[in-house]
This record gives C-alpha cells, structure tokens and sequence, in this order.
C-alpha cells in the first residue's frame, strides 16, 4: 500500500519558519542516515492572525508530496512534527487545531497486471 500526505493544518500561538511532517515508521522503499523515519511533507506559515492573541496558521507548501510504500498491515502512524533543525515540536502547542489528510492506494490485482502486461507485449510484437 503506498501513502501520501496530501493535506495538513496546523493552528497554534507559536511562530515557526516551517514544520517537518515525519513518520515514525520505516517505509519499505525509503533509506534515511538519522533513521528517524520519512518526511511526509513541509508545513510553512501561510498567515498570521491578529487578535488578542496571535494565532499563526500552517498548512503544506507543496502540492506534491512524497508517496512511500508501508505495510497494507499498517493500522497505526506515528507522526512527529519538526522544526528547521531537527528538534521536535509538541503538538500541543497546536491546541487550535490539527488535521492531517492521506490518501492511501492499494496495488492493482494480479489478474489486471497480467493483462496490462500482457497486451503491451502483444502490442510491441506486431
């Protein structure tokens, strides 16, 4: 099964240049030096609002993000959210609001890669 962070929200008091997403779990086709597992995307601050207190709204800052490969047995994430530098930020400080959005995609069935493949062969023979 391949996941892919395509939405995340955050809204808290605290001012931040940019936020890593990280998972915790290892995807099977990713390889990382720190083995602190993958960056599921980067959160930047998009506004501040002004009021009696100062709320600062994050969201991604692209609109592609990587998709990783992870065990279709995967019933649990755990995500990590990380300052420019590599210290981990307490997602309590986000007590307005968080939101995450994934889209998870399942591989084809056998019968219908056999007949993908099978036609392009057929296809590069005549």
């Amino acid at each position: 099964m391949k996941i892919e962070l395509i939405q995340a929200k955050f809204t808290g008091d605290s001012e931040l240049p940019g936020l890593a997403i990280r998972m915790s779990e290892n995807p099977s086709d990713f390889y990382s030096l720190d083995n602190k597992g993958a960056v599921l995307g980067i959160a930047g601050c998009l506004f501040k609002r002004s009021a009696a207190t100062a709320l600062y709204n994050y969201a991604l800052v692209h609109d592609t993000n990587p998709c990783y490969v992870i065990s279709s047995g995967t019933r649990e994430l755990t995500l990590t959210l990380e300052d420019g530098i590599g210290n981990v930020v307490d997602i309590s400080g986000f007590s307005f609001g968080v939101q995450f959005m994934f889209k998870l995609s399942y591989p084809r069935q056998p019968d219908q890669i056999q007949e993908q493949y099978s036609s392009e062969i057929h296809y590069g023979l005549n």
